[in-house]
Parts: structure tokens; C-alpha cells; sequence
């Protein structure tokens, strides 16, 4: 493993599956300086060569060498192909001294990204980059759940121009709610989804109205999130779309949905456990509910809800907070809830009797 390298990256025009692919690498590690090549079948192709390699010199001999037959060598941020699509993407606490990280990271970890370029130069905590992507296996929503997944609050910049409005509102009729957990953990699930900019549920109407930018969410998942959550939806031919302005309050709203990026958990041997009584309980809603809303919360490591016994078990980390304050944010969902301070092993034993009918 050569860990003093320079990395080099072109898109090759003409790759489109895994054979184009490999006779790209093998053309280019048969030039001496190449030490390591990788090549996707979106055309990326990602090359090692020696430090001491003058960079123009061997980007412009790859160039030359990689264009033959019907391949053509480009840099990544000139990527053209019908397949390669180009969106401004807003990334919120980017500082400019991550960028270099941050493009390695998304290189890394999505599959079928071309090109990753940081757009602003000036010290603000928020970037703007434009990234091109294999749209044959690459959507707008896959790329942003990813980015999402990699810890990155990331939205369409509201000022790229490329990008037709597609701020849509729908009705959804839902049925088959129990209570106001279901109602929280409705509006929790399709909060959470890239491209989600707002709901509005009651459990009393049972119409959800959700605003959503369909250039990356798409009405059929909305509908197919809500069902796997147990419920039947049904969507209203009443929907319209709408003009966003960046100052309306369509984008403080969906600023207010972004993903908070996952904290790094701190290794500590003072986690403990406590156990709190849960009332107003009714079904697996309020346990999804409740389950939920603590596993957001730095400092609580573990949330187990039991429905039958009315109790939560949470392993927290003193250090961020008590248990009256765990027992203060289930309340804030509308239950009642009280610190159990009898239980201290986090096991509890019971007398099980059990009768088979028909035995002796």
C-alpha cells in the first residue's frame, strides 16, 4: 500500500458497465508511473502516481493516453455524458479547511459520483458544491439519503439555476392512526426524508399536507414510507406546486427538518441506567414514538420501550443529563412519566405460571 501518492481524477466518456471499465484500467497501469487505478462503470476513474511526478505533465499524458477507440479522457469537473447530471448541492458546517476531507469522503462512500467541486472560497461555515453524478444508478433522493447517512446536512441550492422549481404540495388521507404517537411518528418518518420541506397531520382531520421538492422526493415514496409504517394512504388529486422564495418560510421550515450529523460517542465507563414509568401508552406508535425522539438526544446511548409494561429503559451518560430530564422529554410527548428509583440491577424477575390444557 503506497501511502505517499498523488491522486488523480478523470472521467473517461465511453465506460458503461464493468468489461469498458476494466480495459480503461488495464490501459492505464501500463503507463510506468501509474502505481494504482480504479475505474467505476459511471466512467470515474481514480488513479495513484508517484509524489515526485510533475502533476500537469502526467494529467495531460493520461488525458492523451486514455482517449483512444471510442474512450475519451476528461477532467472530472468537464465530466459530459447523457448519463453524468450536475447539481449545486448547499452543505451546512462545511468549513473551507474541511473541503478536501469532505470530497474524499463523498468520493469514497457514493457509488456512481463523478465529480465533487467546493464552489465558495470565502471562510463561511456554510459550502456550496457542485457534484455529477451517474444518473442511470444514482437518483437526486439516493445521493442526499447518502449524504445524509455520511453525517451531512445537504440541500438543493435554492440559486442553481439548472434546477426547475419543484416545490410541490399534496393531501394525504391517512387511516388507520390510533392516537397522537402515531400522528409524531408519521410526521417523524417523512420529516426525516431528503427533499421533505413540511408536514401538517392531525389526528383529528387524519389529512396529511406535505410540502416536498419533487426534484428529489417523489410522491410514491412518501406513500410507500407511510405505508411501511402500517398505516393506509391515500393521496389527494388536490395538489399544486408552488414558487419557494429563500426567505419564505418553506426553507426556515426544511432548516428546521435538517439532520443534525451524528455525534462521535463518547467512550465512557460511567454510562448508566434508569427506568422510567410510562403512561398514555396505547400502541406501537407511541413506543416508535418515544424510542425515537430519546435516541436523537446526546448523551442517551439506548432507548428499549415495553408497550405491556408501561415502562422505558435508557442508558445515558450522567455527564449530559439526569433522569428527571429524560422523564421531561417523554412528558414534552404528551405522555406521563416518572423516574422508577426502586430499580437498580435493570433486571426484573417475575412468576411465571404457565397451564396446558388437556395435561396432567
Amino acid at each position: 500500500m503506497h501511502t505517499l501518492t498523488k491522486i488523480i481524477r478523470l472521467f473517461i466518456d465511453g465506460v458503461v458497465d464493468d468489461a469498458s471499465a476494466s480495459i480503461v484500467d488495464v490501459r492505464a497501469r501500463s503507463i510506468d508511473e501509474v502505481i494504482g487505478c480504479r475505474v467505476s462503470s459511471s466512467g470515474l476513474c481514480t488513479i495513484q502516481v508517484a509524489p515526485n511526478i510533475p502533476m500537469a505533465d502526467i494529467e495531460l499524458r493520461l488525458i492523451k493516453h486514455l482517449t483512444f477507440d471510442n474512450y475519451r479522457a476528461m477532467f472530472v469537473f468537464d465530466a459530459e455524458a447523457p448519463h453524468i447530471t450536475r447539481i449545486e448541492i448547499l452543505l451546512t458546517g462545511v468549513h473551507r479547511l474541511n473541503h478536501h476531507y469532505v470530497s474524499d469522503r463523498l468520493y469514497q462512500g457514493i457509488q456512481g459520483l463523478v465529480s465533487c467541486r467546493f464552489m465558495d472560497i470565502d471562510d463561511n461555515d456554510d459550502s456550496c458544491i457542485e457534484l455529477k453524478y451517474d444518473s442511470r444508478n444514482l437518483s437526486r433522493f439516493e445521493l442526499l439519503s447518502i449524504m445524509y447517512s455520511l453525517g451531512y446536512s445537504a440541500q438543493i441550492d435554492s440559486n442553481d439555476t439548472s434546477l426547475k422549481s419543484g416545490i410541490v404540495v399534496v393531501q394525504i388521507r391517512i387511516e388507520g392512526m390510533h392516537c397522537n404517537s402515531c400522528v409524531s411518528n408519521i410526521c417523524a418518518t417523512i420529516g426525516d426524508l431528503p427533499g421533505a420541506i413540511d408536514i401538517k397531520l392531525t389526528f383529528e382531520e387524519k389529512i396529511a399536507v406535505v410540502t416536498y421538492d419533487s426534484r428529489i422526493l417523489s410522491l410514491a415514496h412518501i406513500v410507500t414510507e407511510i405505508e411501511k409504517l402500517g398505516f393506509k394512504a391515500a393521496v389527494s388529486t388536490d395538489h399544486y406546486e408552488i414558487e419557494p422564495s429563500p426567505s419564505s418560510e418553506l426553507n426556515n421550515n426544511r432548516n428546521e427538518l435538517r439532520r443534525k450529523p451524528p455525534a462521535i460517542t463518547k467512550k465512557s465507563d460511567g454510562i448508566e441506567t434508569c427506568f422510567i414509568q410510562v403512561e398514555g401508552m396505547t400502541c406501537t406508535s407511541c413506543v416508535d414514538s418515544i424510542e425515537r425522539n430519546l435516541s436523537k438526544v446526546e448523551g442517551i446511548h439506548s432507548v428499549l420501550v415495553a408497550l405491556l409494561a408501561q415502562r422505558a429503559e435508557v442508558k445515558y451518560d450522567p455527564e449530559y443529563l439526569l433522569p428527571s430530564q429524560i422523564a421531561g422529554l417523554i412528558k414534552d410527548l404528551g405522555f406521563r412519566a416518572q423516574v422508577v428509583e426502586t430499580a437498580t440491577s435493570g433486571t426484573d424477575i417475575i412468576d411465571v405460571n404457565v397451564c396446558m390444557f388437556g395435561y396432567v
